[in-house]
């Protein structure tokens, strides 16, 4: 059963991603048209893994 949940989890929408990083969707969709963040097209409709999200985000991390 945990199993089914963490499959769940593993794929955002770009309504849960928007609120994830208090982003515009907007901007996520030029981000994806540009190619600089990794999303997954399903037809029309944008997937962002979780881990790759997670991975993308330690890349644009500013050192102290």
């Amino acid at each position: 059963m945990h199993e089914n949940l963490a499959q769940e989890n593993r794929f955002l929408s770009i309504d849960e991603l928007s609120s994830l990083l208090h982003a515009k969707k907007m901007s996520i969709y030029r981000w994806t048209s540009q190619k600089t963040i990794p999303h997954l097209r399903m037809g029309r409709r944008l997937l962002f893994e979780r881990s790759e999200i997670e991975k993308w985000l330690e890349t644009k991390r500013v050192a102290k």
